[in-house]
């Protein structure tokens, strides 16, 4: 019973994120996690969850999950996002995809192999009406 239980609350939490990344998506946002708890804050399992929920979402956008030892590590994350928001590069391309609907299209990119250049991007996006 338990067992079960627990398999509906995961069901549950993984339809959530699916919603969210998909409604961040359509936006066309890059999101940015902090969770200034520290690695040295044992997470419970829901905690372990979350966390790795805004990774996840984070990933998916483009964005990046911090998890500051300290709150005087604030200062440097937020300068850190500040700087990559500063870096960006936006690339654009038109597809011939002539498919209609509004399904999610996965994209990658990449460039050619140089230790100095790293690429991070969304998964992909939803066409515009």
């Amino acid at each position: 019973m338990r067992a079960a239980s627990e398999a509906a609350l995961q069901a549950g939490h993984q339809k959530a994120q699916s919603e969210v990344r998909q409604e961040v998506q359509k936006a066309n946002a890059v999101f940015y996690s902090i969770n200034p708890s520290g690695g040295g804050l044992r997470l419970n399992a829901a905690g372990t969850r979350a966390q790795n929920a805004m990774q996840q979402l984070a990933t998916a956008t483009g964005g990046t999950a911090f998890v500051p030892g300290k709150l005087e590590d604030l200062t440097a994350v937020f300068g850190r996002i500040a700087s990559e928001l500063r870096a960006q590069y936006l690339l654009q391309y038109y597809s011939d995809n002539k498919a209609s609907g509004a399904a999610f299209r996965r994209i990658s990119v990449t460039t050619p192999t140089q230790p100095q250049l790293r690429v991070r991007a969304r998964e992909g996006y939803f066409p515009k009406k």
